[in-house]
């Protein structure tokens, strides 16, 4: 049976002869990274929502209202790039007009204030009131253990909602309802909503995507370049930064990413290639960087997956199972999210590779 490897190698075949497979990781893994996210959990059934989520970097903006019934996850973007990495997550996406209005002084009882139009044309507006000063005990993993497939929320600071937040969709109102669980009354009360600091979230993500191989290198050497693209116009460029021996580093250029850099490190071995980590830095700046580094490397069997914020800080782990024609990862840790699989089909073709993702029940 031909190794994992092998199979994404043999896409790599082309009209005139056999070149080097572009070293493309078999999981579909989606990161964003935000200095600033605000979220309200909608408990009341005024609105057609559970959840608002507002992300902030500067002034790009991205609003993802979550459906309560479908539970599908709605976004209006501020520009069409963010919209774009939105949908390559499989998500709905729109761009509008958002008008965000800061307080004159930020921290406790500060108002930050939202309006846009969705796509049905009904008017939104959005008021958050923090309840709270920033604090590093507000901050970690969140427990989305609803969601079917493996999300990492993780937020350094964060400040609860206070007394008054409130989604106005059209004419109907929810207002942020009291966070028992947490309020000790009188001394601290708390509002189902939250004001972050550096919110990194990472998801593996279902659907299909099917890569067409445009150009190839003849040999693997620094400097080596891959292009890519796809049916919906994205296009990805791969490029050796750096080779040493069989060990290299690659810069993977995808035209929907605007706000990241993706670092792949991969060895290539006589039937392909094999992937040790993938890391991502937002804005050039590493003490914000995300890595999801696979021991041993991922294509050569069972491979452990650990994800890794900045240097040292690992908040999640994973087994991935490779074979011929497939990937599977399990998620192991934390407790809450201990189960929840995804399975990926690797399917190759003359000169394309597609990935088919789905959840793992």
């Amino acid at each position: 049976m031909r190794s994992l490897a092998t199979t994404i190698l043999l896409a790599a075949l082309t009209a005139s002869a056999q070149k080097p497979a572009p070293p493309i990781t078999p999981v579909q893994i989606s990161y964003r990274y935000w200095p600033e996210q605000f979220v309200q959990f909608v408990t009341g059934t005024e609105t057609p929502y559970s959840m608002l989520e507002f992300d902030v970097d500067q002034k790009t903006y991205d609003l993802v209202l979550t459906d309560r019934a479908t539970k599908k996850r709605i976004h209006y973007a501020s520009d069409e790039t963010i919209a774009a990495q939105d949908r390559v997550s499989g998500d709905e996406a729109y761009v509008t007009k958002v008008l965000f209005e800061r307080p004159e002084n930020a921290g406790k009882d500060a108002t930050y204030n939202l309006r846009t139009v969705l796509h049905d044309n009904s008017p939104l507006e959005w008021r958050f009131i923090q309840g709270s000063e920033m604090m590093e005990q507000g901050g970690g993993l969140s427990k989305l253990a609803e969601i079917p497939v493996p999300v990492l929320a993780y937020r350094e600071q964060s400040a609860v909602a206070g007394d008054g937040t409130a989604l106005v969709v059209g004419k109907a109102v929810s207002p942020a309802e009291m966070w028992t669980e947490i309020s000790k009354p009188p001394y601290f009360v708390a509002w189902r909503g939250a004001y972050s600091i550096s919110a990194t979230t990472v998801s593996l993500v279902p659907g299909k995507q099917t890569w067409k191989i445009d150009s190839a290198p003849d040999t693997i050497a620094s400097g080596a370049v891959w292009k890519l693209s796809n049916d919906a116009g994205r296009t990805r460029t791969l490029t050796i930064k750096k080779l040493d021996g069989a060990n290299a580093t690659i810069l993977d250029q995808d035209s929907a990413v605007s706000t990241y850099s993706r670092i792949v490190t991969a060895t290539t071995t006589p039937t392909g290639w094999q992937i040790n980590s993938v890391h991502y830095i937002p804005h050039d700046e590493e003490k914000h960087a995300f890595t999801v580094s696979f021991t041993p490397a991922l294509g050569s069997g069972t491979s452990t997956a650990d994800f890794v914020l900045g240097k040292k800080n690992k908040i999640a782990t994973a087994t991935v199972e490779t074979a011929a024609t497939s990937s599977n990862l399990t998620m192991k840790s934390p407790d809450w999210i201990k189960g929840k699989a995804i399975s990926t089909q690797i399917i190759p073709s003359d000169g394309a590779v597609t990935l088919v993702s789905m959840p793992k029940k």
